[in-house]
């Protein structure tokens, strides 16, 4: 039953998100935003997305 329980939690894929800040490299700003991770098999992909103000 134990080996059951582990091959379920193997192929189960996981998430997260939440809030993410970023800075921009060329301008020296930074900003929020927030990302998403997905995991599966091994496999992460990671989204995250940031909002800079504009500038003056």
């Amino acid at each position: 039953m134990t080996r059951l329980r582990k091959i379920i939690a193997a192929i189960e894929p996981w998430y997260h998100w939440g809030p993410h800040g970023g800075a921009s490299l060329k301008d020296e700003r930074g900003g929020d935003g927030g990302f998403f991770m997905f995991e599966w098999f091994g496999l992460q992909i990671l989204i995250a997305f940031t909002r800079f103000p504009k500038e003056k």
